[in-house]
């Protein structure tokens, strides 16, 4: 089950100063990848206004949607290039998950700048989504950035959300584009 939703980027103010700051975040990161085990890196200073309008497209494209108190976790970004690439297949759940994160709550990625690279969603598709589109799948999906090896930054904007129902309520999407 996911959902792809053509969001543009048009609206982000500053964008390409934020896409600057993103990759220098990176890059000052790329250590501290090594030492923590990690391949992403915390963004919500630079992306907290994004994860707000993201909340607000889920809003409009998921009727029936109702979000916990807390909506979303600090957002975080994967950036890669041929520089710096890692797949593996994961998820979001929480350690020692309570049973209804297997029934409620989304994963995003949202693509600032893909000049090339897909998201696998695991026995189900590799998307080669574009700048400005917004992936949305269950928590507990398991999915991987595939390689990309080009010379220009790929960014995308991860976010999980909080949903108080389940996704029967709203999430009567398969595999959709729109």
């Amino acid at each position: 089950m996911y959902k792809v939703i053509d969001v543009g980027t048009d609206w982000i103010p500053g964008k390409e100063k934020l896409i600057e700051d993103l990759i220098n975040l990176h890059l000052k990161n790329r250590v501290k990848y090594r030492t923590e085990k990690r391949n992403v890196c915390d963004a919500s200073q630079y992306t907290t206004h994004i994860a707000d309008h993201l909340a607000d497209v889920l809003q409009d494209n998921l009727p029936g949607l109702i979000f916990n108190d807390k909506k979303y976790d600090p957002p975080w970004i994967y950036v890669s290039n041929k520089n710096w690439t890692q797949t593996y297949y994961h998820h979001h759940l929480p350690d020692n998950p309570h049973p209804s994160f297997y029934h409620r709550h989304l994963t995003t990625v949202f693509y600032l700048k893909n000049p090339g690279g897909a998201l696998s969603i695991k026995d189900e598709v590799d998307l080669m989504p574009k700048e400005g589109q917004f992936v949305v799948f269950p928590l507990h999906t398991l999915h991987a950035p595939l390689p990309y090896h080009g010379e220009e930054y790929r960014i995308a904007l991860n976010v999980n959300f909080f949903t108080k129902n389940t996704y029967s309520d709203f999430l009567n999407i398969s595999n959709q584009t729109g």
